[in-house]
């Protein structure tokens, strides 16, 4: 007689930038719901640190953020991947009109270089940044997710990004993510005790922890919830996949 294999717990984190991870999802990884974890940063190459700006040298400001990344990947635990693509700033201009834009310039290699990781780990999960504030690189990446999805049959959840959903309301925010398929539902997660260890993962992306970023983070965190938390999106059906991760938590 063999007993089924207990249901997978594994995620993988779709973040476009260094710091995108930590910032919308921080906390969520903190609380140990999901195991084992992978971070894919998909942008590594750029030439943008936040409190100082767009940088001449490229290279200086990617070692930087590279550092940064490990360290948070580090303190949750997670197996950090990086496609090492360049960055909107370094593809479409160093200009936020360029970056904001319409254009969505697809690195015709990403697509295959994410489902080679998505066929290499098989996550139960993968949570997707919802392009909230419209970054193009935040769109490029939204736009693959369901079908990366499809390749493992992996539940896929929206993350809010952030520091951006923190200076829109709950309607603006539901309306963003009604145009997404899947007709999307809510799922907070409490993260009481992660609350405080999100704060200091914010804290190791020293160029990128600008105050106001920061305190869009924390006043989005406390207005959904007291102690603080997170939510994602997602169908109904993969919302009940991933209500009984947290339980199982």
């Amino acid at each position: 007689m063999t007993r089924d294999a207990p249901p997978s717990h594994s995620a993988l984190v779709l973040s476009p930038h260094p710091d995108d991870a930590a910032f919308s999802v921080g906390g969520l990884l903190h609380e140990g719901v999901f195991a084992p974890v992978t971070i894919a940063t998909v942008f590594g190459e750029t030439n943008y640190l936040g409190i100082h700006g767009f940088q001449a040298d490229a290279r200086e400001a990617t070692s930087i953020r590279r550092a940064e990344d490990a360290a948070f990947a580090a303190a949750v635990g997670a197996n950090l991947v990086s496609c090492g693509l360049p960055d909107a700033s370094i593809r479409l201009g160093s200009s936020l009109d360029a970056i904001f834009g319409r254009a969505e310039a697809v690195p015709a290699e990403l697509p295959e270089m994410l489902a080679e990781i998505v066929r290499r780990e098989q996550p139960a999960v993968i949570l997707a940044p919802s392009a909230i504030g419209g970054h193009v690189d935040h769109r490029v990446v939204r736009a693959l997710a369901p079908e990366l999805a499809r390749v493992c049959d992996a539940a896929l959840a929206y993350y809010e990004d952030l520091p951006y959903a923190g200076w829109k309301g709950d309607d603006e925010i539901a309306a963003h993510l009604a145009i997404l398929p899947g007709d999307l539902q809510p799922l907070d997660i409490p993260l009481d005790e992660a609350m405080a260890m999100k704060l200091a993962s914010v804290m190791l992306y020293r160029t990128q922890a600008i105050p106001a970023w920061v305190a869009a983070i924390l006043g989005h965190a406390s207005r959904l919830g007291a102690a603080g938390a997170e939510r994602l999106w997602a169908s109904e059906s993969d919302v009940s996949r991933l209500r009984a991760m947290v339980r199982a938590a």
